[in-house]
C-alpha cells in the first residue's frame, strides 16, 4: 500500500469515526460538540479537495509531508488553511 492509499484509508476511517461520534453526541443532546465534529469533517474535505486539485507529484509530496509530521509546503510556500479554503471557494459544483 502506497502513501496515497494510506492517506485515503485514514481519511475514510476518520470520517466513519466522526459519523459515529456525531450520532452519539446528537442523540445525547450535546449539540455544541457536534459542531466540533462537523468542523473536523469540513477540514478533511477541504484538504482532500486541495490535494485533488494538485498535480500528482505535488499531491504525493504533500501526503508524504503529512506522514513525516511536517507542515505542508509547495516549494518554499507554506500551505495554510486560508490557501486551501480559498481554492475550495473557487470550485464550482
Amino acid at each position: 500500500m502506497n502513501e496515497t492509499q494510506k492517506f485515503c484509508n485514514i481519511a475514510r476511517k476518520r470520517s466513519e469515526e466522526n459519523k459515529n461520534a456525531f450520532k452519539i453526541l446528537y442523540q445525547s443532546n450535546l449539540y455544541g460538540q457536534t459542531i466540533s465534529v462537523l468542523r473536523q469533517e469540513i477540514d478533511t474535505l477541504v484538504r482532500i479537495l486541495f490535494l485533488l486539485n494538485q498535480p500528482v507529484s505535488v499531491r504525493t509530496e504533500l501526503i508524504n509531508q503529512t506522514f513525516e509530521g511536517k507542515k505542508w509546503k509547495i516549494g518554499k510556500t507554506q500551505i495554510t488553511d486560508k490557501v486551501m479554503v480559498e481554492l475550495a471557494d473557487e470550485l464550482n459544483g
